[in-house]
Order: structure tokens, then C-alpha cells, then sequence
């Protein structure tokens, strides 16, 4: 029943992740700023991975 939930759910919300040509922080944004937005994007794949083992 679990794979049936992971195929009926569709894919990843693309649209939720800003997409960003380059993984060099941007003149804009401190490298502060830019570490601790991939280790929160860091966080939410592994929440994620974990949920979905859990599924399984």
C-alpha cells in the first residue's frame, strides 16, 4: 500500500526549490547566509529520505 501512496503522489514539487545556475554564493548573499541555506536544503532531504523509507 506504501508504494502505491509513493506512486500515486507524483513527482517532486520542482517549483518549491529556487533553481540556481551556480553553487558559488551570489555577491548578494553572504557565505554565511549561503551555508545555512543548503544545510536547511540538506535537512529537508533527509527528512524526506527518512519519510519515505518509512513508507516502504
Amino acid at each position: 500500500m506504501a508504494d502505491n501512496i509513493i506512486e500515486t503522489a507524483g513527482p517532486p514539487r520542482i517549483e518549491e526549490i529556487p533553481y540556481s545556475s551556480h553553487l558559488t554564493p551570489t555577491k548578494s548573499e553572504p557565505p554565511a547566509a549561503w551555508e545555512e541555506r543548503m544545510l536547511k536544503l540538506e535537512a529537508k532531504i533527509d527528512a524526506l529520505t527518512l519519510q519515505r523509507s518509512q513508507l516502504r
